[in-house]
């Protein structure tokens, strides 16, 4: 995957998370959800038990509907 208007934020596996935006400002904001976001998966984890990932077919039919391919 790469960067693009469209996937504006990266994650390097065990590394980190690269994000870009129109403004140093923008981009910050992007890591500060995906650092939020990550943070309330942990939180809803330790809170509900093990989740379970989703099958392939249906990952790809979700991003199907939301235009992610």
């Amino acid at each position: 995957m790469t960067l693009s208007p469209r996937s504006p934020a990266l994650i390097v596996e065990n590394e980190g998370l690269l994000t870009t935006g129109a403004t140093i400002l923008q981009a910050f904001d992007r890591l500060e959800i995906a650092e939020y976001s990550a943070q309330s998966l942990i939180d809803v984890c330790c809170k509900v038990g093990a989740w379970t990932p989703l099958e392939e077919p249906r990952l790809r039919e979700l991003e199907a509907a939301f235009n992610l391919e």
